[in-house]
């Protein structure tokens, strides 16, 4: 047994190392690239152009940015020592606030609209938003909001049209909260709908994208798991929900 646990953790420590290097290359090029086209050259570029190398070095820092959380929060969350920092909050207001932040950072304006249960409007990508308002949570905001924005850019990154829909609602006994977020993108196969959410895992078929090496998806489990909550994950041949619950009142440890 703890030969099996020590060859276990070996390739854990693989599958580590080979994702931080990954995704910090790709970014890193980015900006070195980009910051280099500028320097030599900012004199020959026209003022579209630059605009273009100044959205990929941003865009390539934000991507670093979030990964960097996400590990943070994961080695964190993951020791018997963690702390939650709870907080009264309006959840409601939260999520629409996560929402607008997210589409302003990593959304082109001319991809979509959003409007709130109105009906579809014509777009490249509609956002429709129906969330009860007034759901007041006892939660740590940091670790929520970033569970909450791991999810909305997933949609945003694997959706590049369609609707995306987010909800949130008291169940039943009124004791319980449901956020769910759909989108119509690349979907994620049966046989892998559990497998996401582990660390370092990604989906076969996110696997040759740019972005995400199976970290954000870990981190909102954690975070929803720490919390009290469930997530599961549901889709069909193309489309993904993401759903998780959390208690009405939750008590730190």
């Amino acid at each position: 047994m703890y030969k099996e646990q020590t060859r276990e953790a070996e390739a854990l420590k693989g599958r580590f190392i080979r994702n931080i290097t990954h995704e910090y290359h790709a970014p890193m090029t980015g900006i070195s690239s980009m910051a280099q086209v500028l320097v030599q050259d900012y004199d020959k570029l026209n003022d579209e152009q630059r605009k273009v190398a100044a959205k990929t070095i941003l865009d390539s820092s934000l991507r670093l940015e979030v990964f960097d959380s996400n590990i943070s929060s994961l080695s964190k969350l993951n020791k018997p020592s963690y702390d939650l920092k709870l907080v009264e909050t309006d959840f409601s207001q939260l999520v629409e606030d996560r929402v607008t932040l997210c589409r302003k950072l990593y959304e082109n304006e001319e991809e979509s609209t959003i409007h709130w249960q109105e009906g579809p409007e014509t777009s490249r990508r509609n956002w429709q938003l129906d969330i009860e308002e007034g759901i007041i949570l006892n939660i740590d905001k940091y670790y929520l909001s970033q569970a909450i924005d791991n999810l909305i850019i997933n949609s945003i990154n694997y959706a590049k049209s369609g609707t995306i829909a987010i909800s949130i609602k008291r169940d039943n006994d009124n004791e319980t909260i449901i956020f769910s977020i759909s989108d119509e993108g690349i979907g994620i196969p049966p046989d892998e709908l559990d497998e996401v959410f582990e660390e370092f895992t990604v989906s076969s078929r996110t696997e040759s994208f740019a972005g995400g090496r199976g970290v954000g998806l870990a981190v909102c489990k954690k975070v929803i798991e720490v919390h009290g909550g469930k997530i599961k994950a549901e889709s069909k041949r193309m489309g993904t929900t993401i759903c998780f619950t959390l208690p009405k009142v939750i008590k730190n440890r």
